[in-house]
């Protein structure tokens, strides 16, 4: 009898920042051989040509995406929401695909719709009829319930909780263990601050701190 080795796909990551969010991927990724990782590209022109990681830097984004045809997936490891947004819309732009990165650890119930270039992390849990967005961050032991939709690009930390039927926006930012009570709703570009229980709706933009949470007022200079 003969055994067929199926071969790992291959990945680029973009973003070589191993003290950040790309030092978590790579981890990940090696450590449970989720993918065959090619290499990093990176705008970081003091890096080009050298390892990272053991991986080689090979270009920035834009001249690697212009010059070289890759079959494998792209993943996007950065934190940041907007930079995240920004890539993705380039590469899918041109027609290129992102994988995702899902810890071998997480719960992640079969009803669950996941986009594209989403990261979940270690001891995650993903329950009933869940929908969550591409570009999303989940990040270790985060918890989201029942009916969620969680939108495009939003980072949450670890230890984040939300309740049944919770709707955040896109590129919203939840620090490390955040509450969202039942049915809340977060509009895009919220900011909840590090352990913040949120008891009702945030509007877009808005940056809450507290127990429970309440927008941060700043002062005009005199």
């Amino acid at each position: 009898m003969i055994l067929k080795i199926m071969a790992r796909k291959k990945i680029i990551l973009i973003g070589a920042r191993l003290d950040g969010h790309a030092g978590v991927i790579l981890d990940i990724i090696k450590d449970y051989a989720l993918y065959d990782p090619v290499g990093f590209i990176d705008d970081n022109l003091a890096i080009q040509n050298t390892l990272v990681g053991g991986l080689p830097v090979l270009g920035t984004i834009e001249s690697f995406l212009s010059r070289v045809d890759f079959e494998g997936v792209y993943f996007i490891a950065s934190g940041d929401n907007g930079f995240r947004e920004k890539i993705y819309t380039i590469l899918t732009k041109r027609g290129l695909r992102l994988g995702n990165i899902i810890h071998p650890s997480a719960v992640i119930s079969s009803s669950v719709e996941l986009g594209e270039g989403i990261f979940i992390g270690p001891k995650v849990v993903i329950t009933h009829n869940a929908r969550i967005g591409n570009g999303v961050i989940i990040n270790t032991a985060a918890t989201i319930d029942h009916d969620n939709l969680i939108g495009e690009f939003v980072n949450m930390s670890p230890g984040c909780h939300t309740s049944g039927r919770v709707i955040i926006g896109k590129r919203v930012f939840l620090g490390t263990g955040v509450v969202l009570l039942p049915d809340i709703v977060l509009e895009d570009d919220v900011v909840i601050g590090a352990g913040a229980v949120v008891t009702k709706r945030v509007a877009k933009n808005t940056t809450v701190v507290g127990v429970p949470a309440k927008p941060i007022i700043r002062l005009e200079k005199k």
